[in-house]
C-alpha cells in the first residue's frame, strides 16, 4: 500500500501509476498534536478592543504570497472600513520578513499590519489561541497539499479566515468539510476585502464563527494512528482494531 496525506495526492500517484489498482493508494490526513490542550471557549470580546489576526509561518512565494492580502486592507483602509485603530495583523516568522515589511511600507499600512520574528513554539500557540481570527494562506501551486498549520488552527478554537484556492484541497477541507465561511481567493484584493468585512461584522457581533469542537477528535493524530493500524491489519490479514 502507499499512504500519503490529501486527496490530491492520491490521484497524482494514480495518474503516474495507472497499471496498479486504485486500492494500493490510501489516505491518512496530517492531524492534530495529541499533547496540545483544546482551549475553553471565550466569553464575549470587549468591543473596543482592536481586532487581532494572526498568520503564524512561512509564507512563502507565490505558495503564500499576501499580496493580495496587503492590498485588501489598503483598499478597506481607504473607504474607512477599518479605521487604524480597529485592526492589528501579526505575521509571524514569515521567512521574508524584509520583503513583506517594504511592501506594508509602500501601501502605508504599518500601523495595522505587522511582521514580527520567529518564538517558540509554545508561545506561538499561545499567541493563536488569544487572536480574534487566524489567517491561512494556500495558493493554486499546493493544491495537493494541506498545511499542518490548519490542524493547528483547528486546535487553537478561533476564528479560520481561508485565503485560499478554490481548486485545492485546503479550500475542500476549510470550506466544505468544516463549513468555514470565510473563505477567499488568495489572489483576489477584492474578495479578501469582502470576506474580511464579513468576519469583521460577524466578530463585533460575536457570533463568529468557529469549526466544531467535535472535528479535534476526529482530526487527532491519535486518530490517524488507528486508520494506520486498521491498515497494516488489513494488509497482515489480522482482525481490524476498534
Amino acid at each position: 500500500a502507499v499512504v500519503v496525506t490529501t486527496p490530491g495526492a492520491r490521484r497524482l500517484y494514480l495518474e503516474r501509476y495507472p497499471q496498479l489498482p486504485a486500492t494500493r493508494f490510501r489516505i491518512i490526513a496530517n492531524g492534530i498534536d495529541d499533547s496540545l490542550d483544546v482551549p475553553p471557549s471565550r466569553g464575549e470580546r470587549a468591543s473596543t478592543a482592536p481586532i487581532v489576526l494572526v498568520h503564524s509561518g512561512l509564507m512563502e512565494i507565490p505558495d503564500r504570497d499576501p499580496t493580495a492580502f496587503f492590498d485588501a486592507i489598503a483598499q478597506m483602509r481607504s473607504r474607512g472600513d477599518i479605521p487604524g485603530n480597529a485592526l492589528r495583523v501579526v505575521l509571524r516568522a514569515t521567512g521574508h520578513d524584509e520583503r513583506y515589511r517594504q511592501q506594508i511600507a509602500a501601501l502605508d499600512i504599518g500601523d495595522i499590519v505587522s511582521v514580527e520574528g520567529r518564538v517558540s513554539h509554545t508561545d506561538a500557540i499561545e499567541e493563536m489561541r488569544r487572536a480574534d481570527g487566524l489567517v491561512l494562506f494556500q495558493g493554486a501551486q499546493c493544491n495537493r497539499q494541506i498545511p499542518a498549520k490548519a490542524y493547528e488552527y483547528l486546535a487553537c478554537r478561533r476564528p479560520i479566515i481561508g485565503l485560499l484556492a478554490a481548486t485545492g484541497d485546503t479550500h475542500d477541507l476549510i470550506a466544505r468539510q468544516w463549513q468555514v465561511p470565510y473563505v477567499a481567493n488568495m489572489d483576489s484584493a477584492s474578495a479578501i476585502a469582502d470576506t474580511l468585512g464579513r468576519f469583521i461584522n460577524d466578530l463585533r457581533r460575536n457570533h463568529a464563527f468557529i469549526p466544531e469542537e467535535s472535528l479535534i477528535k476526529e482530526h487527532s493524530r491519535a486518530a490517524g494512528a488507528g486508520h494506520l493500524a486498521k491498515l497494516f491489519d488489513e494488509l497482515s490479514g489480522g482482525t481490524a482494531h476498534a
